[in-house]
């Protein structure tokens, strides 16, 4: 690309971000200039595309005040062919790279249609899916192959290997003379979901853990790992007076 098509485009991509530069805007002044931007179309020198999404201005107008505020700034990147495929003009594959980073975790025909709605390629824009998946690994974009997190419940293998105790704010009960506030501590199976015990304490500080497993209710051993976990205190289920 010679020197006056690189002046060229960058006067261009200036007359685009001139109504943003060096202007002190409201938040919502700058959102309305750029959606009045990103929805028109242009004429734009050397390339087939007539949409200029947000993303690209706020990338020339960020390089632009970056540099000083020099031309320059706003030349085409230079292309190579190590780095850019050959099925897409340098321009638009700097668009598809501003918006995958957008999106990271989204899938190629995402990506395209998003482009294709934004007007960063022309409808009628075609290209093979190897083709872009490559660019992007070239770029450092492509889609994460790492393991995906197991995110289910953990739950135990067998219905007797843990049990897990839960206390929650009971209803107030006569004790010594006295109307004082009770706890219900109740002990769950993990897997079958059974409850062996449950039983009311004066105290919040109460600890059942032996109670349970000194008496269990028939056919209630205690558990095979010997393992209680505690789960935060629950606000009550019910009310009562």
């Amino acid at each position: 690309m010679d020197e006056e098509v690189k002046q060229q485009i960058a006067r261009f991509r200036f007359g685009v971000i001139a109504d943003l530069v060096g202007r002190k805007l409201t938040r919502g002044e700058k959102q309305r200039i750029l959606r009045e931007k990103s929805q028109a179309e242009w004429d734009i020198p050397h390339s087939t595309r007539t949409r200029i999404s947000r993303s690209t201005i706020l990338y020339w107008l960020r390089r632009y005040e970056e540099s000083g505020s020099r031309l320059e700034s706003l030349y085409p990147d230079h292309r190579s062919d190590k780095d850019t495929s050959r099925a897409l003009e340098a321009e638009t594959a700097q668009a598809l790279v501003r918006l995958k980073q957008e999106y990271r975790g989204a899938t190629l025909p995402a990506v395209l249609r998003e482009a294709k709605r934004r007007g960063v390629v022309p409808a009628q824009f075609h290209v093979s899916r190897a083709t872009l998946y490559r660019f992007f690994k070239r770029q450092g974009l492509d889609e994460d192959s790492s393991p995906p997190v197991d995110r289910r419940r953990f739950e135990a293998e067998l219905p007797n290997d843990i049990w897990q105790s839960d206390a929650m704010h009971a209803v107030k009960a006569l004790a010594d003379g006295k109307l004082r506030e009770t706890y219900l501590f109740a002990f769950i199976g993990d897997m079958s979901r059974f409850i062996p015990h449950a039983q009311f304490y004066l105290n919040e500080g109460s600890n059942p853990t032996p109670t349970p497993c000194a008496r269990p209710w028939p056919n209630a051993a205690c558990p095979a790992n010997s393992t209680l976990t505690t789960v935060p205190l629950s606000p009550p289920a019910i009310s009562a007076t």
